[in-house]
């Protein structure tokens, strides 16, 4: 899967600190 969202090097060190898991919970709850 491709995740798309704006935010670039912050988005980047966003995930480098919480992970993947704090995607899939927004996906989950439909905020995408």
């Amino acid at each position: 899967g491709r995740i798309v969202r704006t935010g670039g090097k912050e988005l980047a060190h966003e995930l480098e600190q919480k992970g993947y898991e704090w995607v899939r919970e927004a996906l989950y709850a439909g905020k995408v």
